[in-house]
């Protein structure tokens, strides 16, 4: 059933929801009616380190059993992927302050003649990126950046270490190889690609004395390939290695896709920080294309809360005395 995401899900959502005698399916039936006047269902699916294998089941196939159509594309169902993390380091985020996005494009200059992959366009996607990051009103103001030296893995980190980013955007092709290690297409120093492995990139971030917030990883096969055992994913190792959450593609998603996909992640994002809740609306912006079910969320926050949402000008808030009150009662 891998070419048919449907079919796939159908049989997956047989297998998921009616273990024990139904028990689940019942549970998920009774949280769905009692989330029903609230803005949203969040579904952990928790994935123990010792079972890795399981992130390449494609649990965002999963359709709704009462209804049989596709659960995650519903945008008021919020779902990721729940790995512990054995480190978490972040930079605070102040209430009043501006959220950094450090977006990289890797863009080797021989990508088409000795890679076979297709050009990108920087321009546009940074632009596209700003645009939607820029601030709406009430919404968290963002400083964006681009990477204005060569897509070195050295290079990379060392911006996040002297200017430090809540969120990295890192836009590339990759693949899978070597009994399903992932690899990433970056640039050496004189711009030409080079293929890192997945596992250096995890190790240079982990020396960082603060990591992104966020990282989304807009590559081909960065989240394990459509008929790879994504053992080694970089999502839940980045995880597992302090990033609070990623977002990495799970197959050969278009560019299209990404685009649609990220544009509206980031604008949710924007409003509250709610990654769990972006990645449901971004999802449903590309329910219609065959590749919706591939960008994957894998995170170790409970809440799904990046950072707190803008808070009201101190003069427009008619509180106190509210605030007040419940401290003194306890």
């Amino acid at each position: 059933r891998a070419l048919d995401p449907d079919a796939y899900g159908r049989a997956l959502t047989e297998m998921f929801f009616n273990q024990c005698e139904g028990a689940i399916r019942e549970v998920y039936v009774k949280a769905r009616a009692a989330a029903g006047a609230r803005d949203g269902l969040r579904m952990r699916l928790s994935i123990e380190k010792n079972a890795r294998e399981l992130h390449a089941v494609r649990w965002e196939t999963l359709r709704d059993p009462t209804q049989d159509i596709p659960l995650l594309t519903q945008s008021n169902v919020w779902f990721s992927r729940f790995v512990s993390g054995e480190t978490f380091s972040t930079r605070t985020s102040s209430g009043s302050g501006k959220v950094g996005a450090l977006v990289v494009i890797a863009n080797p200059s021989d990508i088409h003649t000795k890679w076979g992959q297709a050009q990108l366009d920087s321009t546009a996607v940074y632009e596209d990126t700003k645009r939607a990051l820029s601030a709406e009103p009430g919404a968290r103001e963002f400083a964006v950046t681009r990477l204005d030296t060569k897509a070195t893995i050295f290079n990379i980190v060392s911006n996040l270490r002297e200017n430090y980013s809540h969120v990295l955007y890192l836009v590339c092709h990759g693949r899978l190889i070597d009994s399903d290690e992932p690899r990433l297409l970056l640039e050496n120093d004189e711009g030409a690609g080079e293929i890192v492995k997945g596992e250096l990139l995890v190790e240079k971030l982990a020396g960082l004395s603060a990591l992104p917030r966020l990282i989304v990883l807009a590559s081909c096969q960065s989240a394990g390939g459509q008929d790879g055992v994504a053992f080694g994913a970089l999502g839940p190792r980045l995880v597992q290695n302090g990033v609070a959450s990623v977002i990495a593609m799970q197959g050969d998603i278009t560019v299209e896709s990404v685009d649609k996909f990220t544009s509206r992640l980031f604008k949710e994002l924007s409003k509250d920080g709610q990654i769990d809740r972006a990645t449901a609306a971004a999802r449903n912006d590309i329910r219609e294309e065959k590749d919706w079910w591939m960008p994957a969320l894998f995170t170790c926050s409970r809440t799904g809360c990046l950072w707190q949402g803008r808070p009201p000008e101190v003069d427009t808030f008619d509180k106190w005395d509210a605030v007040v009150s419940d401290v003194r009662e306890g």
